[in-house]
C-alpha cells in the first residue's frame, strides 16, 4: 500500500511543506522554518505523527477514487456510513493529541469539503465562483494540506454602532485583470503556524444589506506576499517538555493576521462582492464546523475522564461516592453528546446528493459543551487533585541522585511511582491551572460565537410555537373538565 496510489502524505513531506518563507512572526522573530524553531517543532512532530498515524490506519481511514487514495477527512457525505467514516478519521486524528488541538486541520478540510458540496451555491452569482470551488477542493485534497483560516474581524471598537469599517476588516480595494487586491485584518488564525494555506469566508453570517466590498471568500499560500501573521506568545517549553507536555506537544499558537494590499487571483475566489450567497451557505458550513468540533470535544472529554480516573486510582479515591459522582457526571455528558451526534448525522439533509446537518441541533452542541460541560470537566480536575496539582517539581530533578531519593519517597502515590504520579500532574496541570488550560477554557467557550449572543439567536430565530402548543394543549383540557364541573 505504499505504492503511489497513495495520496495521503507522510510526516516528513508534511514537515518539508512547511518551509516555504512565509512571514510569520513570535514578536519580533520572523519564523522561518516552524518546523525546526525550538517553540515549534514539537507541536510540528505531533501533526507529522498525525500523518504517518493515517498512513499505519489507511484502510480504516481513508478511501480511494479514480484509483487514489486520500484521507477520509476530506469525504464528501453522501450516506449515514459516510458520516460514520468521517467521524472514525476525525477522532482518530484528536485520539492521537489527546483532544487538546483546538484546530488540526481536519477541522478546515471539512469546510472546504462541504463548501465543494455546496459549490452550486457559489455558482449562483458566476458560474466561475464554484467551478473555483471544485478545482481548489481537489487541488487541497490531491496535497493533503494542512489549512487555517480565520473568520473573525479584530477587536477594536465594540461600541454601539461600530461595524467591519472601524474595526478594520478585511475588505476590496481594487479590482483587476489579475484579481481583487484587499486590505485589513483577521483573527484567531490557530493552528497558522502549521498549515500550508490561509482560507476565509466573509465574517458569518454577512447580512443580505451590508456593504459588498466587505464581502469575499478565498484561499491563499501561506507564502503569499504582503499576508503577514502575528502569533501570540507560546506556552511552549521546549527546553523540557515533559514538565509541560500538552502545552508543547499540542500548542496551536493562534495568530492575527494582517492583509496589506494583498492580491488574490480570480481562481483563488469563492465568494465576492454577493451578501446573499454567503448568508445562504452561513447555515451548512457552520452545521459542520460545529458537527467537527463535537466529536473533537467528546474526545477532549475522554481524555479529561482519563485524567480523573488515573488520579483517582493512584490515590485510592476512587471508591469515594462523592469522587465517582463527579466523574460519573462527566461520563454521562460524554454518552450525551456521543447520542446526539448521531442523532444529527441521522437528520441530516439532502442537497445535490450530499446530506448536510441542521446547525439548529450541531451549534447548540458545541455551546452547551464551551459552557457548561468543559468547563465542569476542568472544575473536575481541580477538585478531585487539590493542590498535588500545583506542587509539582520540575522533572530534572530526577537527574540529581540526592534529591531523587527524597522524590521517590514524598511525591509518590499509593499506587503508582513518584515518576509517574508527577507526569501525571503535569498534564493535569497544563489543561487546568497551566497556560494552555486557561486558553483552552476561554476558546471552548468562545469557539461558536458569544454564548450571550447564540442564546438570544435561539431564541429569537427557532420555532416557539411548540413549546407553547403543548401548554395550550393542557389549557384546553384542565378547562375542559372545569366546564364539565360548571365552572367557567
Amino acid at each position: 500500500m505504499r505504492e503511489r496510489d497513495l495520496v495521503l502524505r507522510t510526516g516528513k513531506e508534511y514537515l518539508e511543506s512547511l518551509r516555504d518563507g512565509r512571514e510569520l512572526y513570535i514578536g519580533n522573530e520572523l519564523i522561518k522554518d516552524p518546523a525546526t524553531h525550538p517553540k515549534l517543532r514539537y507541536t510540528a512532530l505531533s501533526i507529522a505523527r498525525c500523518y504517518d498515524i493515517q498512513i499505519a490506519k489507511a484502510d480504516e481511514v481513508s478511501f480511494v477514487e479514480n484509483g487514489e487514495r486520500f484521507s477520509n477527512i476530506w469525504l464528501p457525505i453522501r450516506t449515514k456510513s459516510d458520516f460514520e467514516r468521517l467521524r472514525r478519521a476525525v477522532s482518530l486524528w484528536h485520539e492521537s493529541t489527546a483532544g487538546v488541538f483546538g484546530r488540526l486541520h481536519d477541522y478546515l478540510t471539512i469546510w472546504v469539503t462541504a463548501l465543494f458540496m455546496l459549490h452550486d451555491v457559489l455558482a449562483k452569482p458566476d458560474p466561475k465562483f464554484g467551478q473555483n470551488m471544485i478545482n481548489y477542493y481537489y487541488y487541497a485534497r490531491s496535497r493533503d494540506l494542512a489549512l487555517t483560516h480565520a473568520i473573525s474581524m479584530p477587536q477594536i471598537d465594540r461600541s454601539p454602532g461600530a461595524g467591519r469599517k472601524q474595526n478594520e476588516d478585511l475588505h476590496i480595494i481594487d479590482v483587476n485583470e489579475k484579481g481583487v487586491v484587499i486590505e485589513g485584518c483577521r483573527t484567531v488564525s490557530t493552528y497558522a503556524p502549521f498549515a500550508n494555506e490561509f482560507i476565509t469566508l466573509p465574517q458569518l453570517p454577512a447580512n443580505p444589506d451590508e456593504d459588498p466590498d466587505y464581502v469575499i471568500g478565498f484561499a491563499l499560500p501561506m507564502n503569499t506576499k504582503n499576508l503577514i501573521f502575528f502569533c501570540r506568545e507560546s506556552y511552549s517549553t521546549p527546553e523540557a517538555p515533559w514538565d509541560h507536555p500538552l502545552a508543547t506537544l499540542y500548542d496551536d499558537l493562534d495568530a492575527q493576521v494582517i492583509f496589506d494590499r494583498v492580491l488574490i487571483p480570480w481562481d483563488r475566489i469563492f465568494i465576492f462582492r454577493d451578501p446573499k450567497v454567503n448568508f445562504e451557505i452561513y447555515d451548512p458550513i457552520m452545521a459542520y464546523a460545529c458537527w467537527q468540533a463535537t466529536v473533537r470535544a467528546i474526545v477532549k472529554l475522554e481524555f479529561i475522564i482519563g485524567l480523573a480516573l488515573r488520579w483517582a486510582e493512584i490515590f485510592g479515591t476512587d471508591s469515594y461516592p462523592n469522587v465517582q459522582e463527579r466523574i460519573g457526571w462527566l461520563i454521562e455528558w460524554r454518552n450525551v453528546l456521543s447520542a446526539a451526534i448521531e442523532g444529527v448525522e441521522l437528520t441530516a439533509r439532502s442537497h445535490n446528493g450530499f446530506l448536510i446537518p441542521d446547525v439548529w441541533k450541531t451549534w447548540p452542541l458545541v455551546m452547551v459543551h464551551g459552557t457548561y460541560v468543559y468547563p465542569m470537566a476542568v472544575e473536575t480536575l481541580r477538585v478531585l487533585t487539590g493542590s498535588g496539582v500545583i506542587i509539582s517539581p520540575p522533572l530534572s530533578v530526577f537527574k540529581d541522585s540526592r534529591l531523587r531519593q527524597y522524590v521517590e519517597r514524598y511525591f509518590r502515590a499509593k499506587g503508582a511511582s513518584a515518576l509517574d504520579r508527577l507526569l501525571l500532574s503535569k498534564f493535569i496541570h497544563d489543561i487546568t491551572v497551566g497556560a494552555l488550560g486557561g486558553r483552552l477554557l476561554q476558546y471552548e467557550r468562545y469557539f461558536a460565537a458569544d454564548p450571550f449572543r447564540v442564546a438570544i439567536v435561539h431564541y429569537r430565530f427557532s420555532d416557539k410555537s411548540r413549546f407553547k402548543k403543548i401548554v395550550d394543549d393542557q389549557f384546553q383540557f384542565i378547562k375542559s373538565l372545569m366546564k364539565e364541573a360548571g365552572i367557567e
